[in-house]
């Protein structure tokens, strides 16, 4: 690679000792304060009371005095449990002790002295949780207690997210729970939002790359102090938090010392077996799990204030996987016999000769169609078989079960042996260098997350990649108190992911195993092949993929104390690199379309169609022939840069003692990305080909490339202004109404470095397997044996300027010129009651609207064919004289032929085949409202709870861009999305999780047995019980579809959808009948179904998950020891659905056409799983 790490780790730690030396820096995002004022008896103000906060953890102490209406406050706090003392003359000294401060809260604690001494006291001591009566941030809190008590799987923090209603999972198996790799751990969405755009702040650092969202690294479970999960936040301070704000705090050392070690086990001998082994009746695989580690935490030196945390974690799972129901080809297929190959109908599946292809003309001669003949018995010849395509063939395995449905799908099940491994450390550093500095340094570190998966070929056509991660973030801090009136922070972070995915095909095969030249693709290994209705071989995202991904964040924030006003004011500056190499092999296609013949409504000879709804075919007969099409390509790797800056100014205006208006307004430039060495390239809609001259007349289109005096991959957007709002009102002591608005930036890009070939065109080259006589889909010629046989197009760079890829089909494209950043409106109010000294009620309502989103999938086609002339009916197919002829002469081109399908110049560009715009395309829309309600308990008494519940809706025309691709296309018409508005793909109507630990009152300390025998004490004493439960409406399903889209042909986008004529959801729904297949027909020829891409109707099963855990706790407080059992999904129920990537990847089959349709396959979640752990404390 040529970033070097260690260059910018320098510039970073340079720029943090500058910033320490200057003394500025910003707000800590995970800050709180706490504001109030001083009274006399009878309720006159106390000017110059000498106020000292102290952190009873750490020691630290602030001090400060009441300003002339008796207000005081301390800003910039961390989180934790504090003593607050204030003294006047004439006046007893006043201690308010074990006060719990939140992240991010804005709490009031008014203080009332009596008349007297000031040896005399004034003391309160009982525990509180402080409202936040300043902001209208609206968040949810889980301490170290909740954090190290509640049941959870892999042990990453941030799957406590779902112990909060609203959250939604990321499809494709992408959420946290259900993985040990860190970068997962950011695969949820909050507030309606999609996934992975919420901000990830540990300690007040960003820690998503910027290209997907992944999350750089996730601290140990046990190194949280506190987590908390902020669904509206109004200050200005943070940037792109439309979507929600998770904060993780680590612990810091303190006073003494204090350690553990564990172990936490999994065994699958106590686990159930999965839903879809016993579908398929396969027994469940051999699985054990052990991740044990340790903490330390104490004084460096008591005397200096210097304060360590330091953790371990380890993980070793040797594991069963299981690759799912498959298709292979049966042993007839491989001999040529397809006489019981069937379609989904149970009609015989007739396979066509396509070398028999020839045209059916009218009376004049012009071509009306073209027509083939049967196979004599369905049965191909041997003599026909190409040596390539019987190799490819071959690497099938046979059936080894019983296939369901007339067509034989899903014959072939199996599993394997598999391995992870990880390894993870925190270490935390805290220095009080005085009253008014405070500094801390915190590193976490994923040393290795590894993964082996099992293979089921085992000859190099395997899907599965091997995994290589590792990655760490360094965050340093300091905090400048130079007098009460003003906080100076300096802040800065680096992060660095390193990705490594091999194909686990890699030197086990290539392309000499099937007869041809490994020169013909990058990357060593067999080409990826796809074969219609069945199972893929090779690995359809990894290959030999090698990602480095880092993070550069430097900010900057004062804060002055008046009066009545808090005024903040401050900067940030981030810098991201992405350097990315993608080594491809190679991909083949096999069809139905070139071994069918559909019969002729009209009358007469079969009719081959390119696209549509297939009764005939089959793409294994296409590849034993040797017909399909496919390409290779020569990948460049990008190295690329994203560099953004932001500011903001914001005062807190206390205007009353109980009304608190923050008014801010922040500024954000996302700059556009560059490419270390400038080899980008952007498509221009309006300029004239340089083709027109030779064609006499005018076509427009052409890429442009980028330059050093043109660096950028998109337009500049400069003007990106948000403000914000929140009120918050004490309407009593007990009750507060807040109310909040705000504006914020989504993500500028998703997948950035990703957009190839589009983004690189000329420094990547794709050359193409055309299957077909001057590939128009008909007369097979150049059979796979033989693919490229005028050898492979070689990059270019830049050279042939406007020519660029004239004549082919273009994926992920950048338009030139301007590139408006997605934005977000949100508002919401609610009011917020506590019950007592411990519980708090809250009830509101939110509101999101977002503008300009990203559409999120590359499948948006700049040269779809006009809409309206889908009105010319088959006067489209119409074969013409080709005006490009002699114009474009590229052999790779399917548009250099003497004639043409009459459509293609109908089309914007018809000098291109399609145009597909990048995922990071703006223009979707969308709208989230939600009621809410959430209970409170901070644990006292031995229970804690956390209760809450949103009842929402939420509506879109693009659900993702990050993941854009793990729920495949998305859209009937590229020139109108907003056919395609409809509930999103995480809409989840009710949603309620409660999240809970209980110590029962027995034991040396509780309210009953204190004086119990020692033995009895130990049997009875020091239990704790604790769960999560969780009850949700289900996902929306995608789709219902055909296997080919039949305006395909014409450029529309997406899968063929139906038209809806009935109820979707069955009267009597099971698990073979979840979708109701009467309620679908085909649409009239050349139009589009009506069926919209989600309906309310059409859901996953709901979510109806309970994680208990049991702890026993045995010794004395000094030195004690823990048993604990999780049950995890402890009733074992299904949840029915998941697993997208794309249209094809759902586990409730929705293909219409392809067999067993509304056929459950598999479950989005585990099966009950029993967590043993063992955990020494002292």
């Amino acid at each position: 690679m040529r970033f070097s790490p260690n260059r910018v780790l320098v510039f970073c730690i340079a720029v943090c000792v500058l910033a320490a030396i200057v003394q500025s820096g910003f707000a800590q995002t995970f800050s709180a304060s706490i504001t109030g004022v001083v009274t006399d008896p009878i309720g006159g103000v106390v000017q110059g009371a000498r106020l000292r906060l102290l952190n009873m953890n750490t020691h630290d102490t602030r001090e400060t005095t009441s300003n002339a209406t008796g207000l005081y406050k301390f800003d910039n706090l961390l989180p934790g449990t504090y003593q607050i003392t204030a003294e006047a003359p004439g006046f007893t000294s006043y201690v308010r002790s074990n006060m719990i401060l939140r992240a991010n809260t804005a709490a009031t604690v008014n203080v009332s002295l009596l008349v007297g001494g000031a040896q005399e006291r004034v003391q309160v001591t009982a525990e509180a949780v402080l409202l936040d009566t300043e902001s209208a941030n609206n968040t949810v809190t889980l301490d170290s207690h909740l954090i190290e008590s509640l049941p959870n799987n892999y042990r990453n923090p941030l799957n406590f997210v779902f112990a909060l209603a609203g959250t939604t999972e990321a499809q494709s198996g992408m959420t946290s729970n259900s993985t040990s790799f860190d970068q997962n751990g950011s695969s949820f969405g909050l507030n309606g939002g999609r996934s992975g755009n919420e901000q990830i702040l540990i300690d007040g650092a960003p820690s998503t790359a910027v290209d997907w969202g992944g999350l750089l690294v996730a601290p140990t479970n046990d190194s949280v102090q506190e987590q908390q999960i902020v669904q509206n936040v109004y200050d200005a301070q943070y940037e792109r938090a439309g979507a929600g704000v998770v904060t993780l705090v680590t612990k810091s050392g303190g006073q003494s010392f204090h350690g553990e070690v564990y172990d936490y086990m999994r065994n699958s001998a106590l686990d159930a077996n999965t839903w879809s082994n016993d579908f398929n009746h396969t027994p469940k695989g051999l699985f054990h799990r052990n991740q044990f580690g340790g903490t330390f935490t104490g004084p460096i030196t008591r005397s200096h204030h210097l304060f360590v945390f330091a953790a371990y974690e380890g993980l070793r799972q040797p594991e069963t996987d299981s690759s799912g129901p498959m298709t292979v080809p049966t042993a007839a297929e491989r001999n040529g016999d397809f006489s019981h190959t069937y379609s989904p109908d149970g009609t015989l599946a007739v396979i066509y000769n396509p070398f028999s292809t020839r045209a059916v003309t009218d009376s004049s001669g012009k071509i009306l169609y073209y027509t083939r003949d049967p196979f004599p018995s369905n049965i191909i010849p041997s003599n026909l078989f190409n040596s390539v395509g019987q190799k490819i063939l071959n690497l099938y395995p046979l059936p080894n079960r019983p296939s369901t449905g007339a067509n034989d799908i899903n014959n072939y099940y199996a599993q394997g042996s598999g391995s992870t491994a990880n390894d993870k450390f925190d270490w935390r550093i805290d220095w009080e260098q005085s009253a008014k500095n405070r500094i801390f340094a915190r590193m976490s570190d994923r040393v290795r997350q590894n993964n082996v998966p099992a293979c089921f070929f085992c000859n190099g056509a395997d899907e599965s990649a091997n995994n290589d991660d590792h990655g760490f973030q360094l965050v340093l801090n300091d905090t400048f108190t130079p007098n009460p009136k003003w906080v100076i922070d300096s802040y800065a972070a680096y992060g660095r992911w390193y990705e490594a995915q091999t194909s686990i095909g890699y030197g086990k095969a290539n392309a000499s195993t099937i007869g041809l030249s490994p020169a013909l693709f990058q990357a060593p290994l067999l080409p990826l092949v796809n074969a219609d209705m069945y199972a893929t071989l090779g690995s359809t995202y990894s290959s030999y993929n090698r990602y480095v991904r880092s993070n550069i964040t430097v900010l900057g924030n004062l804060t002055r104390q008046f009066s009545r006003h808090t005024l903040k004011f401050g900067a940030n500056y981030d810098i991201a690199f992405m350097n990315n190499r993608q080594d491809t092999p190679g991909s083949f296609g096999f069809g139905r379309s070139l071994t069918s013949c559909e019969p002729n409504q009209a009358g007469g000879p079969c009719q081959v169609q390119l696209d549509g709804i297939f009764t005939t075919g089959n793409a294994i007969a296409s590849m034993l022939l040797g017909t399909g099409s496919g390409s290779s390509t020569i990948q460049m790797d990008p190295a690329m840069g994203l560099h953004t800056f932001g500011a903001y100014v914001q005062d807190q205006w206390r205007a009353t003692d109980r009304l608190t208006i923050t008014a801010g307004l922040r500024y954000e430039n996302q700059r556009p990305a560059t490419e270390r060495f400038n080899r980008l390239t952007y498509f221009d809609k309006t300029a004239v080909s340089p083709i027109s001259t030779a064609l006499g007349y005018n076509v427009y289109g052409a890429f442009e490339f980028a330059n050093q005096d043109h660096r950028s991959a998109w337009g500049p957007d400069n003007l990106n202004f948000a403000p914000r709002l929140g009120i918050a009102y004490r309407v009593t002591d007990k009750l507060v109404a807040r109310l909040g608005a705000g504006m914020f930036y989504a993500p500028a890009s998703a997948m950035i470095s990703f957009d190839a070939p589009g983004q690189f065109l000329g420094f990547t080259s794709s050359t193409n397997w055309i299957g077909t006589v001057d590939g128009e889909g008909y007369i097979p010629t150049n059979l796979v044996s033989n693919p490229f046989p005028n050898g492979l197009v070689q990059p270019v760079g830049s050279t042939q300027g406007g020519l660029t890829y004239v004549g082919n089909a273009v994926n992920q494209m950048w338009p030139k010129g301007s590139h408006p950043v997605g934005y977000t409106e949100q508002w919401s109010m609610d009011l917020q009651y506590r019950l007592g000294t411990h519980s708090v009620v809250e009830a509101g309502y939110m509101g999101t609207r977002g503008r300009r989103l990203m559409y999120g999938n590359p499948n948006l086609n700049a040269n779809q064919l006009p809409t309206q002339l889908l009105a010319l009916g088959s006067k489209l197919r119409d074969l013409v004289p080709n005006p490009f002829y002699g114009v474009i002469t590229d052999p790779n081109s399917p548009l250099s032929g003497q004639t043409i399908p009459y459509n293609q110049l109908l089309r914007p560009f018809p000098e291109y085949v399609y145009l597909n715009w990048t995922r990071s395309l703006p223009g979707a829309s969308s709208a989230y409202d939600a009621l809410s309600l959430k209970y409170t308990k901070q644990f006292s008494n031995g229970f804690s709870l956390i209760s809450t519940y949103v009842w929402s809706k939420a509506l879109d025309n693009g659900s993702e861009d990050f993941l854009g691709w793990t729920i495949g296309n998305m859209w009937r018409d590229s020139y109108n999305t907003k056919l395609d508005y409809a509930i999103s793909t995480h809409d989840v109507p009710h949603s309620f999780a409660t999240a809970f630990v209980y110590q029962p009152p027995y034991g040396r300390g509780k309210r009953w047995g204190g004086g119990a025998p020692v033995v009895v004490n130990q049997i009875l004493g020091n239990w704790e019980v604790s769960g999560v439960v969780r009850l949700t409406s289900g996902l929306p399903l995608l789709p219902a579809f055909y296997s080919s889209n039949p305006l395909g042909e014409f450029g529309f986008p997406g899968p063929g959808l139906p038209n809806v004529v009935g109820n979707p959801k069955p009267a009597h729904r099971t698990t073979s009948n979840w979708i109701s297949a009467d309620a679908f027909a085909a649409p009239a020829d050349f139009t589009y179904g009506n069926e919209p891409q989600r309906m309310t109707q059409l859901r996953e099963a709901p979510t109806k998950n309970v994680d208990l855990a049991v702890a026993k706790s045995f010794g004395p407080e000094r030195f004690r020891a823990q048993f604990r059992a999780e049950f995890l999904n402890a009733f074992n129920h299904p949840i029915y659905g998941g697993e997208f990537f794309g249209t094809w990847g759902s586990n409730i089959a929705n293909c219409i056409d392809c067999g067993n349709f509304g056929q459950v396959y598999g479950t989005r979640n585990n099966p009950r799983n029993i967590q043993l752990s063992l955990k020494l404390m002292f």
